[in-house]
């Protein structure tokens, strides 16, 4: 299965407070075209399994990978996504067992969150994994390099988790 398939009720520019468009309460789901403050408000109530920075807006990979790098060094208490200047994808696991996607895109209007369930045993890691390398691939058009795309540790995501 594809990592999207298990968000099969996709909405753009949903409205997540009518239930008629999304019951955030159920699994299934995803919205593109949200703003990163509504991911803010969802972010830190999931613990952090995967994530990544994806190489889209940055000129330069390299720059984007020294950032990085400094972040591994030195991670902040309060983690402020924002500090890769470039998109950040995270999976993560509410207490209930329910996974939740997350997109902060770095232009952060047009962000997504997703939520879904799965019991099947499948490697829910490795399907976001290899989600993420296919986007990488799809926005090098972005860019003048390569794709790229940069594994964060999530133990140092931490704090009061925001874009």
């Amino acid at each position: 299965m594809k990592f999207l398939d298990r968000m099969p009720n996709a909405r753009e520019y949903a409205d997540p407070s009518d239930p008629k468009e999304v019951d955030v309460g159920s699994v299934g789901w995803c919205i593109d075209y949200i703003s990163s403050t509504f991911l803010n408000g969802w972010i830190n109530y999931v613990k952090p399994v995967k994530a990544f920075v994806i190489h889209r807006y940055e000129e330069d990979a390299g720059a984007l990978g020294q950032r990085v790098e400094e972040w591994h060094k030195e991670a902040p208490y309060h983690t402020k996504l924002s500090v890769f200047q470039d998109d950040v994808l995270l999976l993560g696991r509410s207490e209930r067992g329910d996974w939740w996607y997350f997109w902060f895109d770095c232009d952060v209007s047009d962000c997504c969150i997703g939520k879904f369930e799965d019991d099947s045993g499948s490697d829910i890691p490795a399907e976001f994994e290899e989600y993420v390398q296919s986007r990488a691939e799809e926005l090098k058009g972005y860019h003048s390099g390569p794709p790229a795309w940069m594994e964060l540790d999530v133990k140092k995501i931490r704090g009061w988790v925001s874009f």
